[in-house]
């Protein structure tokens, strides 16, 4: 499988540090579940001391939502640009973003952390809609799975509120 360069969008300073371990941590992933990747090792695999670990991130997961944090800043802010050049289909767009970031998504489902990947996935599609950035739907299977899939949210989301919506 060819790696691909993870890089997060935003420098703040230690772009290298944060790069170097996001980039050792998908290999890792790859390798075993993310309950089993120690920071030590995850450090050691990037080269980088872990007070520089420590510097970056809170956790294993806080580097990952702080990476999509940054990857989801990024997609908003370019398909806004594009979407005023021309009509851009927003969710072809996305799928083609997640399919570069495949192995990433991969990683994250075999470690059962989709929950990460839904709840940035959540923040983008409201800045879609409030940017009014959403077009049409490539195809009708496309749009029967982007709702049963936001419906299946809701619903879970309602559960977890004993059925009763709250704002």
């Amino acid at each position: 499988m060819k790696d691909r360069t993870y890089k997060f969008p935003v420098n703040n300073g230690n772009e290298v540090a944060r790069n170097s371990l996001f980039g050792a941590f998908i290999q890792l992933m790859d390798q075993k579940p993310i309950n089993q990747i120690t920071v030590l090792e995850l450090c050691q695999k990037a080269n980088i001391s872990r007070s520089a670990f420590y510097w970056n991130f809170s956790s294993k997961e806080d580097m990952l939502r702080k990476y999509f944090d940054g990857q989801l800043y990024s997609m908003v802010r370019h398909l806004h640009k594009i979407a005023n050049l021309s009509r851009v289909n927003t969710l072809e767009y996305l799928v083609v973003y997640f399919s570069l970031h495949k192995q990433l998504v991969n990683a994250l489902i075999v470690n059962h952390l989709e929950s990460i990947l839904t709840e940035h996935l959540a923040i983008i599609i409201q800045e879609i809609l409030k940017q009014n950035l959403l077009r049409e739907i490539p195809s009708v299977e496309f749009e029967v799975q982007f709702l049963a899939s936001g419906l299946t949210g809701v619903i879970i989301t309602w559960s977890r509120h004993n059925y009763q919506e709250r704002s």
